[in-house]
């Protein structure tokens, strides 16, 4: 099973990619991804460490893609080797604009799925 150790805790829904991806483990993942973000209060995040990953079917690319456009997902951010970061590129660039961020290191990662859930706070400059 290439896609394992999925854990949802505090908006992070997690996944591990390993080996080849198919179909059936896009479809496994994007199923999985909706029924977290359907049961929350608040929008999610997508954290994907594909650094072992080796590649994915064409139709595991289309149903990622799909899967970007998941209503209340704030984003899908993927810990990439450098093989892996063609398919997350192309499914960043044909999936929801924005939501797809690419990474080298979980640390990178991390710190970006934390600016995410705890934006710094907004001066509202209208107030004299």
């Amino acid at each position: 099973m290439p896609i394992t150790n999925y854990s949802f805790e505090n908006r992070v829904f997690f996944a591990l990619e390993t080996g080849f991806l198919d179909e059936q483990d896009a479809s496994e993942w994007a199923t999985r991804l909706m029924e977290v973000a359907q049961n929350s209060s608040e929008p999610v995040v997508a954290l994907v460490d594909a650094r072992t990953a080796i590649g994915m079917s064409v139709q595991a690319e289309h149903i990622f893609i799909k899967a970007s456009f998941t209503p209340n997902l704030a984003a899908v951010v993927v810990i990439a080797n450098p093989g892996a970061v063609i398919h997350a590129t192309t499914i960043k660039l044909l999936g929801q604009p924005g939501y797809t961020r690419i990474f080298g290191t979980e640390e990178q990662a991390q710190a970006h799925v934390a600016e995410i859930l705890n934006p710094p706070p907004t001066s509202d400059k209208s107030d004299p």
